[in-house]
């Protein structure tokens, strides 16, 4: 059934989340037509006594109905002119209308009145996302931060001996157990004495022997999971439980046990590694501000439904992370020092920021024509041969099959937009 603007009146009104309230009416002109359309849509599917199906008069069917016609009549005139609105004002929605009121009678010579809630897909308005001229600061590896890994990669590869007779020394590991003077178990530690605990509290554990205690007043963290004692200095009981000496490696078998022909190799290698990982974690950093900027500038208000259904999988996968290191979510709650409202709220925004990020990230790849070719994706499939035992085409027909072939082009893609903000935005500067 067709409109015009004499046989249908409506307002619209945009509320937060993406969300248009729609009041409509329709004029008294267009109720016979869809008493019509309703005998058209029932007709043929109601068997009224005497009648062959389909074969029943109007005002037969009428009566025989009742008021489950006119309710026809509504359903098919209110379907009609929310396709009519939505056509006419080029409106996307991005999920069933709500009717939120619907008129109970269409009598003659009356207007039919509903109102509606729908979800639409947002208007996009990215902000500025190149010239932002954020500093990406040139790394450098200290020799110190250098001797620090390397001792760390040394004690990983050397052969730990259980201390039993003699006194804890410097350079120990040791387990130790914690309770308060009331007796209310503290988390137990893991601490290695060479100063990067706490070097007073390390220094009242040299000397000690297993199984030996001692009363320490001891600064408990601010980020301590019972609140009770957070940011508290209190006098705590430590117990050596149990302690371990290092066998320690030397750098050159340290070098031959990780496949690298001599020492200078290896540590050439490593200070490689640590300059790139500086180099990653400094370009992160400068990525979120940019990103963050850039949202900040942005006018994107996702559909609530789309923010619930993307923060209900972050919960999930949360959910599926604390279930396998074995942690309960209250006690999760606890450490992060949320309430469980809180964190909701806290997850929603992250939801929000996601989807905010998803559609900023389509926008520049549409704007800047960035895209994946087939090249680029089977030079990364190319890493995978050896491993996998297969040809590149092999991988790809396995990951089409699975339906991962879509995902990884879509993180591709994510990559080269990513780099593409880092270079557009930042200028070299000085570590």
């Amino acid at each position: 059934m067709s409109f015009d603007e004499r046989s249908i009146s409506y307002n619209i009104k945009r509320e937060p989340g993406s969300v248009l309230t729609i009041d409509v009416q329709i004029d008294s002109s267009k109720r016979d037509e869809f008493l019509n359309e309703a005998y058209k849509s029932l007709v043929n599917r109601v068997v009224v006594p005497g009648f062959r199906k389909g074969k029943a008069p109007r005002p037969i069917l009428e009566k025989f109905l009742g008021e489950d016609f006119y309710r026809e009549a509504i359903r098919l005139a209110i379907r009609s002119a929310y396709k009519y609105i939505i056509s006419k004002e080029n409106i996307k929605p991005y999920t069933d209308p709500d009717y939120t009121y619907i008129q109970e009678n269409w009598n003659e010579n009356e207007n039919l009145n509903f109102s509606l809630k729908v979800e639409i897909f947002p208007d996009i308005k990215v902000g500025q996302y190149k010239g932002l001229n954020y500093e990406l600061k040139d790394v450098e590896v200290s020799e110190e931060e250098f001797s620090k890994f390397l001792e760390q990669l040394k004690l990983q590869n050397s052969k730990l001996k259980p201390i039993e007779d003699r006194e804890i020394g410097e350079g120990d590991l040791v387990y130790v157990e914690r309770e308060t003077k009331d007796g209310i178990k503290l988390e137990p530690l893991w601490i290695r004495l060479n100063g990067s605990y706490d070097k007073e509290i390390e220094k009242e554990l040299i000397g000690m022997k297993i199984g030996e205690q001692k009363i320490i007043e001891t600064k408990i963290s601010d980020d301590y999971p019972d609140t009770k004692f957070a940011g508290k200095v209190i006098p705590v009981i430590w117990r050596i439980n149990k302690a371990w000496s290092y066998d320690v490696i030397s750098d050159e078998e340290l070098a031959q046990k990780l496949g690298y022909s001599n020492v200078e190799e290896m540590y050439s290698k490593i200070k490689e590694a640590l300059i790139k990982n500086k180099s990653d974690v400094e370009k992160e950093k400068v990525y979120n501000e940019i990103v963050n900027k850039i949202i900040e500038d942005s006018e994107i208000d996702p559909p609530e439904t789309l923010v619930l259904t993307v923060a209900q999988a972050m919960f999930q996968e949360l959910f599926n992370d604390l279930a396998r290191s074995g942690k309960d979510f209250e006690d999760y709650l606890k450490e992060i020092g949320m309430t469980k409202e809180q964190f909701i709220e806290e997850i929603k925004e992250r939801a929000r920021k996601r989807i905010q990020l998803e559609f900023i990230f389509e926008h520049i790849a549409q704007e800047e024509n960035i895209k994946v070719t087939e090249e680029e994706i089977d030079e990364y499939l190319s890493r995978f041969t050896e491993e996998e035992n297969k040809s590149v085409s092999q991988i790809k027909e396995e990951l089409e099959r699975s339906g991962d072939l879509k995902t990884l082009e879509k993180n591709l893609l994510r990559s080269k937009i990513v780099e593409f903000l880092i270079e557009e935005n930042t200028k070299k500067g000085e570590g």
